[in-house]
C-alpha cells in the first residue's frame, strides 16, 4: 500500500513537470534535483527569495569592545533539524570564552514537548538567553544588534531567508555547510562555513570570532549588495511573459 502510494504521487509529480511551461526553482541544489527526476534543464529557472523589508544600516564597528563578550544571534524554531543542540554543545566545549547567545523563537506546546529537554539545557547555560519571536518586519533592525547569526541546520534549506536578513543588517552569518547555507555564504569572505553536526567545528569557529580581531570586520566587508523582492519581480516577470506566450500559442493550435 506505501509502495503504491509512492507510485502514484510521483507518477502525479512527473505529471505536474510534463504540463508546466516554467518549474521555478529557489536554489541551485533544487535545480539540480529537479534535473535528476527528469526535468528539462530549458523548464528550469533559477529565481532566488529575496528581502521584502528595509535593511538596516551597516554597522561602523568591527571586534567586540574590549570587555565586551562576542555577541551571537539565532531564529529560527526550536527543531531538531534546525540545530540549535549542536550550537549549545559547540558553547559547551568553551566555558570560558566570553561569548553570549540570544535565541529568537517561538514556542507552542508541541515543541515544549519535543523539546523540553533542550529548553532546560538552554536556559541552564548563563550566557544564553531566550526571546519571544519578532515581527517579521523588525529582523534586519534586530539583527543589526549582533555580531553574527548562527545557521546551524542540519538538512538541506531552499533559502534561507535568515541568511539574507542577517546580510541585510550587514552581519556575517556563521553556517552549515549545506544546501542554500553553502550557496549563499562564501567561506571566509561573507561568513563561516561549519560541518553541520559537528560540535567541534562549531566550537573552532565561535572561538575564532573570539579570538582573531581581525575576522569581524573582514567579514562585514565582504557582504555585499542583499537581493530584494524588487530583484525577484524584476527576474519573475519575463519567466510569466514566456508562460503566457507559451499559453497563447497552446491555445491557437488548439483552435486550428
Amino acid at each position: 500500500r506505501v509502495l503504491f502510494r509512492s507510485e502514484l504521487r510521483h507518477s502525479a509529480v512527473r505529471a505536474l513537470f510534463h504540463e508546466s511551461v516554467e518549474v521555478i526553482a529557489v536554489c541551485e541544489w533544487v535545480r539540480e534535483l529537479l534535473l535528476r527526476n527528469g526535468v528539462p534543464p530549458e523548464k528550469i529557472t533559477v529565481c532566488r527569495q529575496g528581502l521584502a523589508y528595509p535593511m538596516a544600516a551597516a554597522k561602523k564597528g568591527g571586534q567586540p569592545c574590549a570587555g565586551s563578550p562576542l555577541r551571537l544571534v539565532f531564529f529560527g524554531r526550536l527543531d531538531t533539524l534546525k540545530g540549535l543542540r549542536t550550537v549549545w554543545e559547540a558553547l559547551r566545549l568553551l566555558p570560558g570564552l566570553h561569548v553570549m547567545l540570544d535565541i529568537f523563537t517561538v514556542i507552542q506546546d508541541a515543541a515544549m514537548q519535543n523539546e523540553a529537554s533542550l529548553l532546560a539545557m538552554l536556559r541552564a547555560d548563563s550566557r544564553i538567553r531566550i526571546f519571544p519571536a519578532v515581527a517579521p518586519a523588525d529582523v534586519v533592525a534586530r539583527l543589526a544588534e549582533y555580531d553574527a547569526v548562527v545557521v546551524p541546520s542540519q538538512g538541506l534549506e531552499t533559502g534561507p531567508l535568515v541568511v539574507y536578513e542577517a546580510f541585510g543588517a550587514a552581519v556575517p552569518v556563521i553556517g552549515s555547510n549545506l544546501g542554500g547555507i553553502a550557496e549563499l555564504v562564501r567561506h571566509e569572505e561573507n561568513g563561516l562555513l561549519v560541518e553541520a553536526a559537528s560540535r567541534q567545528a562549531w566550537a573552532g569557529a565561535i572561538r575564532r570570532l573570539v579570538e582573531d580581531r581581525t575576522l569581524l570586520p573582514k567579514l562585514r566587508q565582504g557582504i555585499g549588495p542583499v537581493r530584494t523582492m524588487r530583484d525577484v519581480a524584476a527576474e519573475m516577470q519575463p519567466v510569466y511573459e514566456r508562460a503566457i506566450q507559451s499559453e497563447g500559442a497552446t491555445s491557437v493550435a488548439g483552435k486550428n
